[in-house]
């Protein structure tokens, strides 16, 4: 018998992203663990789109519903894309399909110097923290997994 198995957005959502953003929160300065956080939260429009009990007659016909399906989350909240992004960046290093960010820690709070943050810095040199996104990906994620559930 397999054990925790994944095979629900629900179950990759208690399974994978709950302990990722829970260590995040914990090891805010861990670049590692919030890049982790990052890419498992993006992977959840997959996860959630394949719940949808509709078949699609060809792999372009299931790839174009998933690309506005994801417009769509990213329209409802704009912090998707900006998970999107960050975590092509991290996998892909630099990809020309989205804006670049370089990974790192830092003081965001100049009156705290010692208090380390992961932040991403844009190629026009602004830095931005990474925990409020993925905090707030994880509220709209959590919602509308519970929303998803209830339909059941």
């Amino acid at each position: 018998m397999m054990q925790s198995p994944v095979l629900t957005a629900r179950d990759f959502f208690d399974v994978v992203i709950v302990p990722d953003v829970e260590d995040a929160k914990a090891n805010p300065h861990n670049v590692r663990l919030v890049i982790h956080a990052l890419i498992s939260l993006h992977q959840m429009n997959d996860r959630y789109f394949n719940e949808q009990p509709v078949q699609y007659p060809t792999k372009r016909a299931y790839y174009d519903a998933l690309a506005a399906d994801c417009e769509a989350r990213y329209a409802a909240c704009s912090v998707l894309e900006r998970v999107r992004d960050l975590a092509t960046n991290a996998k892909h290093c630099a990809p020309v399909s989205a804006p670049q960010a370089d990974f790192g820690t830092s003081a965001m709070d100049a009156s705290s110097p010692l208090t380390l943050t992961a932040i991403a810095k844009s190629e026009d040199g602004t830095s931005q923290e990474l925990l409020p996104i993925i905090l707030e990906s994880f509220t709209f994620w959590k919602s509308e997994v519970d929303a998803l559930v209830e339909k059941k």
